[in-house]
């Protein structure tokens, strides 16, 4: 079996929040200048950026509290629990609405949490 580095499959689950943040944004920006309400599709995409937040945030607490890691910084974590609570935030103060204006919403802070993921980057 071969050596899988727990460290490499970290960093790579970040990469992968950076850019399916950064591409679930411009998806929900696109929609909001089409004048199109959320579909299946986007809130489907959503959940999956949910489940990467959520794996990323409990991967980043098992590495710690195992001793594989150790953060420079303690804003790495606040980081990381932001990245976790965003969407579940915005879907309750929308109240699960998928009209034309929570698609704004939805876009800006995908790409909020976009540079959210990549500060969570630099600093750890």
């Amino acid at each position: 079996m071969p050596n899988i580095d727990i460290v490499f499959i970290h960093s790579r689950l970040f990469t992968t929040c950076w850019w399916f943040s950064l591409g679930m944004g411009i998806w929900s920006i696109w929609l909001f200048l089409q004048r199109r309400d959320m579909g299946a599709d986007f809130l489907g995409a959503l959940v999956i950026c949910q489940v990467l937040m959520t794996a990323q945030l409990l991967f980043t607490l098992v590495l710690y509290l195992t001793g594989i890691i150790e953060p420079h910084r303690w804003v790495y974590f606040l980081y990381n629990i932001m990245m976790g609570l965003t969407i579940p935030a915005l879907f309750a103060y929308t109240k699960g609405q998928t009209t034309h204006r929570e698609t704004l919403l939805y876009g800006l802070t995908l790409v909020f949490l976009w540079g959210i993921v990549w500060r969570a980057m630099l600093t750890a």
